[in-house]
């Protein structure tokens, strides 16, 4: 379902909407996606789940396309958000949003060659924060909103996690003492 939030209350960690159908739901702030909760206010498009006795409570609420804040609104940077990904053949594409606060949504995509992670044996799970890692560097450079992972930027993720190894030199190192060899007794 779709709807609008009518009322917001930060005392009692809830609100309500006002749902296209003309009915009113109330929810709780931990019925709302975790990423979105920043993004909530009076006037934001929202999708929901009806749950409880007679379907009166918003879950799974999720913040669309933002409502423009008042001009007074305290200015908050814009977030991302991984929203999933798309995979054909050996090319994946992870998508992602960017809530710049008062404007709309858009989409941004990063694509990679998945032979890149076989190749330098990167797990697959790594891809959407080097992909976030390159997005938080590269959006404010570029207005595009399409990218590419490389594999320059893989090495320089690998590059960024390593740890330095601890080398011990030969005199270093402690043996333990020979064992004493018993003295055979042949007579």
């Amino acid at each position: 379902m779709m709807g609008r939030i009518k009322l917001l209350n930060v005392g009692n960690a809830g609100g309500v909407i006002k749902a296209e159908n003309g009915y009113t739901v109330s929810f709780e702030v931990s019925a709302v996606l975790a990423y979105d909760v920043a993004c909530l206010a009076v006037g934001r498009l929202v999708s929901f789940d009806l749950e409880g006795r007679h379907g009166t409570s918003a879950v799974n609420v999720c913040v669309h396309g933002l409502h423009p804040l008042p001009a007074d609104a305290p200015k908050r940077p814009a977030s991302l958000r991984y929203v999933g990904f798309d995979q054909a053949k050996g090319i994946r594409s992870y998508k992602f949003e960017r809530n710049w606060p008062g404007e709309d949504t858009e989409n941004m995509v990063v694509t990679t060659d998945l032979e890149l992670f076989t190749r330098h044996r990167v797990p697959i799970q790594e891809g959407p924060a080097m992909c976030l890692r390159l997005l938080e560097e590269e959006v404010a450079t570029h207005g595009a909103l399409r990218f590419s992972l490389t594999e320059k930027d893989l090495i320089g993720y690998l590059a960024g996690r390593l740890i330095p190894v601890r080398t011990f030199s030969r005199r270093a190192v402690r043996r333990s003492p020979p064992r004493p060899v018993a003295a055979s007794s042949h007579a």
